[in-house]
């Protein structure tokens, strides 16, 4: 399991590759901008919905998908990847 600092790092990776910021980032996620910085500097844990509103913001939910897998220890079922594929659509 990655740790909280990890974890947000790589949603900060995902971010900037995206070119998006972090105000996005929150809009998406229906939170402040200061609680995203918090995620991804590790202070606060990336919940569900903070992921989706990565999802969203990115457009880039193949790579969100792939960190909740690896979190919960294994794959999730195919419908999951169909749900979650129209994420950022």
């Amino acid at each position: 399991m990655m740790t909280h600092k990890e974890v947000g790092r790589l949603l900060r990776e995902i971010r900037h590759s995206a070119g998006v910021s972090q105000e996005d980032v929150a809009f998406f996620a229906g939170v402040q901008q200061p609680h995203i910085s918090r995620i991804e500097y590790g202070i606060n844990a990336a919940t569900l919905p903070i992921l989706v509103g990565y999802a969203k913001a990115t457009r880039n939910h193949k790579k969100i998908l792939e960190l909740i897998e690896r979190e919960i220890g294994g794959k999730t079922h195919e419908c999951s990847h169909k749900k979650f594929a129209g994420v950022g659509a």
